[in-house]
Parts: C-alpha cells; structure tokens; sequence
C-alpha cells in the first residue's frame, strides 16, 4: 500500500514537474521573442526617423547654399549645385523655384544618370515619394524655395531584409527551445521511471 501511495505521487509529482517545464519554457520563449520584435519595431522607427532628419538636413544645407545663387540670380550655379545631392540613394528629384514661384532649376534621377533642367519634366513618376519644401532665404528676405522628393524604399528593402533574418533567428531558437523541453522531460521520465524501478 505504502508503495502505490509513493509511486502515485512520484508519478503526480512528475507530470506536475512537467507540465511547470512547458510553462516555463513556453513562457521564457514567448518573452524573448516579443523582445525581438519589439526590438526590431523600435530600431526600423529610428532607422525611419533618422532618413527624415538625415534628408531634412541636406536639403536644409541645399536652400542655404542656393540662397545666395537666387538672390544674385546666377541660374547657372544654382542648377550646378544640384546633382551632388541626388547621390544620396533616397533623393529621387528636386525642383527650385525662385521668389515669385517660378521654376528656375531642377535635377532628377533616371535609372543611369542625374539630369538637370529648369524644371522637373511632367512625365516623372514620383508616385509615393515624399515631399519636402524648405525655403530659400537670403539677408532675412525669401528669395525662393526648394522642393525635394525622396523615398524611403531603400530603408524598407533593408527592414524586410532584417525581418526576414530575425524570423529565420526565431524559428531557430523555437526549435532549440523545444528540443531542450524534449529533453528535459526525457530526462525527467527517466528519472522517475528508474526511481519506480
């Protein structure tokens, strides 16, 4: 009697010893894996964050340089001055217009080159670019303004790349997680198995 008294509670004690292990290790996972995610939320919202400063400043810096170009009416130099900052992967086109709004100079990407005109051409797609208008100051007095267009499709094709490593790293761990669970309750089976013996 005595011993089918031990032997129920080995064998209670043991499935409650697992069933804590499941929990433990399903709650452990689902923790860590959450923290991933959250992780990677919060680093794709600088990242995101970081180009719209990143390309603020630069067309800032672009409106300061061209002031002095509009005020003395140099077109020439104005339009120049352009193509640099379309190497910036994000910039797709930018349109400067001069004090009394009118088109002066413009720059825009194709897929193998930067081309400049005084305007930007009505058949350009920039269809989901954002845009970003700073104004052209000179001796306190507006002498234009700046209009770039940029994407953040670049970013994003770097995020989804990120996300898809992260996920390939989460079913990974999930499966080391559930292999370590396999064993341990085999371990544990075993335990009690040999201590009923």
């Amino acid at each position: 009697m005595a011993c089918g008294i031990v032997t129920a509670l080995l064998i209670i004690g043991g499935f409650v010893l697992i069933r804590f292990e499941v929990h433990r290790e399903n709650t452990f996972t689902q923790q860590y894996l959450r923290e991933i995610q959250q992780a990677i939320s919060l680093r794709e919202h600088e990242e995101k964050t970081s180009l719209v400063k990143n390309v603020t400043f630069n067309i800032n810096v672009l409106g300061q340089v061209l002031a002095g170009f509009l005020y003395d009416f140099d077109l020439e130099e104005v339009e120049n001055s352009l193509p640099a900052y379309l190497e910036y992967p994000e910039i797709l086109a930018i349109q400067v217009f001069d004090e009394n709004n009118e088109p002066v100079a413009a720059a825009w990407k194709t897929s193998s080159q930067i081309l400049t005109a005084n305007k930007l051409p009505s058949e350009l797609d920039l269809e989901g670019a954002t845009l970003l208008t700073v104004d052209t100051i000179q001796d306190d007095q507006k002498v234009g303004h700046v209009k770039a267009y940029y994407t953040d499709a670049h970013l994003l094709n770097r995020i989804k790349a990120s996300r898809v490593v992260a996920a390939a790293r989460e079913t990974a761990f999930r499966e080391n997680s559930q292999k370590r669970l396999r064993n341990t309750i085999a371990g544990q089976l075993i335990g009690v198995g040999i201590i009923l013996i």
